[in-house]
């Protein structure tokens, strides 16, 4: 719902001019816990976020999870998949007459098709950083993630897959989050 700020200046002779001004929506999809992947969202059908069926070319509002083909200052590119953890990955795991997987997460990438996502100017994004004996999420800008990436994985890459979580809020992404994988 777009709100409304009222904004009013006295003009000589007492009377008073005001102007309405619409103010931006606060963001509904924001990182919660940087050390935690997102919760399944309502209509997601079991996998983490906002699930993984898109309709059309562009990502509605929502949490997606996927993988980076290519970014630059303007946005990103990437194939979204499906993030299940818990039963709902043993579930997944045995539809596809797989070995239950052993960290409690399973990845399904059955449509394989780019989306270009917009990144707002100012976004916030979360690297994976390396420091002694462990990884850990590291807050920064989209734009300084570009170049500084975190030492953990390079994206885009042609040796290694560059996983991320993506938040659109008002059809541009608002925040990135890399995913680590153990």
């Amino acid at each position: 719902m777009l709100t409304r700020i009222l904004i009013c200046g006295v003009v000589l002779l007492g009377t008073t001019s005001c102007e309405v001004k619409p103010t931006p929506p606060a963001a509904r999809h924001v990182v919660v816990n940087p050390f935690a992947f997102p919760a399944a969202l309502p209509g997601s059908e079991t996998a983490q976020g906002s699930g993984c069926k898109v309709s059309g070319t562009q990502l509605p509002d929502g949490v997606w999870f996927g993988y980076v083909n290519e970014w630059d200052k303007d946005g990103l590119s990437m194939d979204v998949a499906c993030y299940y953890w818990g039963e709902a990955a043993n579930a997944q795991a045995a539809l596809k007459h797989d070995e239950m997987p052993p960290n409690l997460f399973y990845v399904v990438n059955d449509q394989k098709s780019l989306t270009r996502v917009r990144v707002a100017e100012g976004a916030v994004a979360y690297r994976i950083i390396q420091v002694p004996e462990a990884v850990r999420p590291e807050k920064t800008t989209y734009i300084d993630m570009l170049s500084n990436q975190g030492g953990y994985m390079r994206c885009p890459s042609t040796t290694q897959e560059c996983t991320v979580w993506v938040y659109i809020n008002n059809g541009v992404a608002t925040e990135v989050q890399m995913q680590y994988f153990p």
